[in-house]
């Protein structure tokens, strides 16, 4: 894929026989049914990267379809596409869900057995409901053999191969479903996710110019451009962009890549105020987003002097998580914020215990797991573990998806270590490229 600004070459794509016949096929003779199902996957192709509103009406949507056309394979298929999406983004953790995802998605192929869609649901349900990333990739390569010019299949391959560390082959797939798919933000948003995973950072912007020529109106698309600019300490550069993308709590990529940018400027204040807004506006509309609202809400307070007003909302932050976990005990972010909640509340035992814990849920997940590994070094510096987390650093820094030494020179959480020469040479050592596993 060409990301120059040149005119994009759309590729020769050739209809199987089975594509042709899925496409002559009437999905359902219901028009109401039918209505409901376009204006679903409408929602789900516009917008659910910036709202949590959109996928809820997509499944209503959906839902309402297969109401009226209890035989509308199709729409079975999307509705648990999109109810695995709300699970696995937090949206909705209810701990009914993954079996709602599932009958759907064995309704469909109960329904079609040879419709490439309805596999394409049932590997959505292994990968985001059970985590099987193997099993999933199956499902998705059944579904590619039904779908082979699918961008949505191709997509979904891709976002299980860079959990397995194959970041170049899911960079490939994902490149050739944005060329079969122009106008899907979202997948233009991953492929620039993983070239910013390893350090790529002007492949993925020019890969979002790329996206913004054909959706110049999806902020999150600008959002993630500032991002890029952002992970490479270009503070400037990322608060032009953020001044242009409206500030809205209910959009929570775009809200805290705006908290990251004001916590590297160490602007506390305005960091606090947009918080204590953001959570009093909300209610439970942000669903488990609420609890990083208020740890970070927490932090910021703590860093902006004022003590008493943090510990108040670290403890809220904690209460907060432990009703979340319940619904959702695998969830090693949700444990990533009880441990950053507790080290700031200075309990190291718990903080610890609970960053190992995130750590190993998230085993094996080669997008997830450098985080987790990054969040417990940023504990061992503050509660006096120097030896522990300068000794992580390097292999933090070579890893994809790791830490950054923009991020070492700009977080508050490594301040502790700004006076250890060991740190010091770290980060004015122009870094070396990230291992790129195939």
């Amino acid at each position: 894929m060409t990301c120059s600004g040149s005119k994009a070459r759309w590729p020769e794509v050739r209809l199987s026989g089975h594509e042709r016949a899925l496409l002559e096929a009437r999905p359902t003779d219901h028009p109401d049914a039918y209505d409901a199902y376009l204006r679903g996957l409408a929602l789900e192709t516009r917008s659910l990267e910036s709202s949590h509103d959109a996928p809820t009406q997509a499944a209503q949507l959906y839902a309402e379809a297969v109401r009226l056309d209890p035989r509308f394979a199709l729409a079975w298929a999307r509705l648990a596409i999109v109810k695995s999406f709300m699970y696995s983004n937090s949206i909705d953790r209810t701990p009914t869900l993954p079996a709602e995802v599932k009958q759907a998605a064995d309704t469909a192929l109960h329904l079609q057995p040879d419709l490439g869609e309805a596999h394409l649901a049932i590997g959505y349900y292994r990968y985001r409901c059970l985590r099987d990333f193997d099993g999933g990739l199956r499902d998705f390569e059944q579904a590619r053999q039904r779908l082979p010019n699918n961008a949505h299949v191709l997509a979904a391959i891709a976002y299980i191969e860079r959990r397995q560390g194959r970041w170049q082959d899911s960079i490939a797939h994902l490149e050739q479903a944005t060329l079969l798919d122009p106008r899907e933000v979202v997948m233009f948003l991953e492929l620039a996710s993983n070239h910013a995973a390893l350090r790529q950072y002007a492949k993925a912007r020019a890969t979002l110019d790329h996206a913004l020529e054909v959706q110049p109106d999806a902020t999150s698309l600008v959002t993630a451009k500032a991002w890029a600019w952002l992970a490479e300490g270009n503070l400037e550069q990322a608060g032009t962009l953020l001044d242009s993308v409206p500030l809205r709590a209910d959009d929570t990529e775009t809200f805290m890549v705006r908290m990251s940018w004001l916590w590297y400027r160490r602007n506390f204040t305005a960091m606090v105020a947009a918080l204590a807004q953001a959570l009093a506006q909300s209610g439970g509309a942000l669903g488990s987003w609420r609890v990083q609202y208020q740890l970070w809400l927490g932090m910021g307070q703590a860093r902006a002097g004022d003590e008493a007003a943090a510990r108040t909302s670290l403890a809220k932050t904690i209460e907060l998580a432990q009703q979340y976990r319940k619904a959702a005990p695998d969830d090693a972010k949700l444990v990533e914020s009880l441990a950053l909640a507790h080290a700031n509340l200075g309990d190291k035992a718990a903080a610890l215990r609970e960053a190992q814990q995130a750590i190993d849920l998230a085993a094996g997940d080669a997008l997830l797991q450098p985080g987790l590994e990054q969040t417990r070094a940023e504990i061992q510096a503050g509660l006096g573990d120097t030896d522990a987390a300068i000794g992580a650093l390097p292999h933090l820094l070579a890893m994809p998806n790791g830490t950054t030494i923009a991020d070492l020179r700009l977080n508050p959480l490594w301040d502790p270590l700004r006076k250890d020469a060991r740190f010091q040479k770290l980060i004015t050592t122009d870094p070396a490229p990230p291992d790129t596993p195939r």
